[in-house]
């Protein structure tokens, strides 16, 4: 895909790095750092360094019941 040249952008450039990284009792391969270096017509160059840091393991349970409901019974109101 070309850039649209009213951008003055010659390139762009994305890399991402990954590690083994201790969540909860598993190491998962997850993106540990990511960066876009963006050079424009003249020679210029930007650049933008994001890491991930943080992760957290969210544990929770649920139980669903397939029975049927039976109706509380409230006694009958008192006629005064």
């Amino acid at each position: 895909m070309d850039l649209p040249a009213d951008l003055n952008i010659r390139d762009i450039a994305t890399t991402i790095a990954y590690a083994r990284t201790r969540i909860g009792s598993s190491n998962p391969l997850l993106p540990h750092s990511s960066e876009v270096t963006v050079t424009d017509s003249v020679g210029g160059r930007q650049r933008n360094l994001i890491e991930f840091s943080g992760c957290r393991e969210y544990h929770s349970e649920s139980t669903v019941h397939f029975e049927e409901v039976v109706p509380e019974t409230r006694p009958a109101a008192k006629k005064k």
